[in-house]
């Protein structure tokens, strides 16, 4: 199971993502309102997770931010529940149903 770091608006978000991954899989998350960019960074850059998972409506191009001002990590993800999108910047735009297939796109290198 890849290491996370989550980046959230929601507090509900964050413990999906919690309890879906396993609590001893999310390095770090972050409450976007809250936190500058820099700190979300420098947070990963410390952590460095082998997945960042942005939630989307905490997006406002955080993903892109974070990728333009260093942020190290494999891979990054933008995840809409409302719509059942993930957004893998770079790489792919996945509709999703279930929670399996939350997982099988995560977990995918």
């Amino acid at each position: 199971m890849p290491k996370a770091f989550v980046v959230y608006e929601n507090r509900l978000f964050n413990d999906i993502i919690a309890s879906v991954l396993g609590r001893e899989n999310i390095i770090q998350a972050v409450e976007r309102a809250t936190s500058p960019l820099d700190a979300i960074v420098e947070g990963i850059n410390s952590a460095r997770p082998s997945v960042i998972i942005i939630e989307a409506e905490a997006d406002g191009n955080t993903a892109w931010h974070v990728l333009l001002a260093g942020g190290e990590a494999r891979r990054v993800v933008t995840f809409d529940m409302e719509r059942g999108l993930i957004r893998e910047y770079g790489v792919r735009t996945s509709a999703i149903d279930t929670l399996e297939e939350l997982l099988a796109v995560i977990e995918t290198p």
